[in-house]
């Protein structure tokens, strides 16, 4: 059987061109492909297209670092379709700012939509800050079903697309497998959306993607990044039979205003629990003490609920 392409076109990058290859074939011979491609631009549009009235139709990719730029007139009245594409990663350095204000002030006389595609799961979070900025979001449930609805898929390149969504719908969004070494990245960013913990109050809980190596989960005070000392569970340190818990307090970024004012005080604190270990590492304050066998999803969550809420009583009182 043959692999899937995107199994190994994992990059931001090569959806960016997966994308405006279909755009780009929105009016081409093969019927799957077309369908695919009108199926998106109607979805973006929010309204039935005439596609026999499309004309001009072009696509760019990273003009001024927008991923895509997809141009086209129906009825001369001009059209521009915008996306900032992702999969693991989130914006950042007002990135969705700056693209809006740029296609605002150079390209007149277009009606533009803005689109934040992610292949992921978005938090409520994410999205407010993404909509606030005038962009609409594309998650992996609205992907999912847009693709997963087209009729007799033959094309290659195509098929490989659809059944890596459905994967990464089932992934991210359906009961987690037994075993947590059986995770996969998604399946710990779904972890991350879908558990039984319960955060403290004055406690941020967070997850990222460390250059697609691993899943790593963390704590902070709320408004303490780069200030106070954080936890950090990664999922590279769960992979087997005999993986046990393992939890760092870690200092990495945090100012030296705040090291030279409370490294003490955090010695001190930490090192009054027994549940954390101090650490003789510049960029690890402790380390866990107790390190239980991590078998299952409640494993998981009753070893990070009992450090959440230590780190919650060290750091808060």
């Amino acid at each position: 059987m043959t692999k899937n392409l995107f199994e190994f076109a994992t990059k931001e990058l090569s959806q960016d061109a997966f994308l405006r290859w279909l755009f780009e074939n929105w009016n081409c011979e093969e019927e799957d492909v077309k369908e695919a491609s009108r199926s998106l631009i109607t979805e973006i549009l929010k309204k039935e297209v005439d596609f026999e009235k499309i004309a001009q139709f072009n696509t760019s990719a990273q003009e001024r670092n927008i991923d895509l730029l997809i141009k086209f007139v129906i009825d001369e009245v001009f059209y521009l379709i915008v996306i900032e594409d992702k999969t693991y990663s989130f914006s950042h350095d007002d990135q969705l700012i700056k693209y809006k204000s740029y296609v605002d002030n150079n390209i007149t006389r277009i009606n533009a939509q803005y689109i934040y595609y992610k292949t992921n799961i978005i938090s409520s979070d994410e999205r407010n800050d993404v909509e606030q900025k005038g962009w609409e979001v594309f998650d992996i449930n609205l992907i999912y079903g847009i693709f997963s609805k087209l009729s007799r898929v033959k094309n290659n390149i195509l098929a490989d697309y659809v059944e890596h969504i459905k994967k990464l719908y089932m992934d991210l969004t359906q009961q987690l497998p037994l075993l947590v070494k059986n995770w996969n990245p998604n399946h710990w960013t779904n972890f991350y959306h879908n558990n039984d913990l319960k955060i403290p109050e004055g406690i941020h809980f967070g997850y990222g993607n460390f250059r697609s190596q691993y899943i790593y989960l963390v704590f902070n005070k709320i408004d303490g990044w780069k200030k106070n000392p954080y936890g950090e569970v990664r999922s590279r340190d769960l992979v087997n039979d005999e993986s046990k818990f393992s939890l760092r307090i870690l200092l990495y970024d945090t100012d030296k205003e705040s090291l030279d004012k409370y490294l003490d005080e955090w010695k001190k604190k930490f090192g009054s629990s027994e549940l954390f270990t101090l650490q003789n590492y510049r960029q690890q304050l402790a380390v866990n003490s107790i390190a239980e066998k991590i078998k299952t999803k409640s494993d998981l969550e009753r070893n990070l609920q009992r450090y959440l809420d230590e780190y919650a009583r060290l750091m808060l009182n």
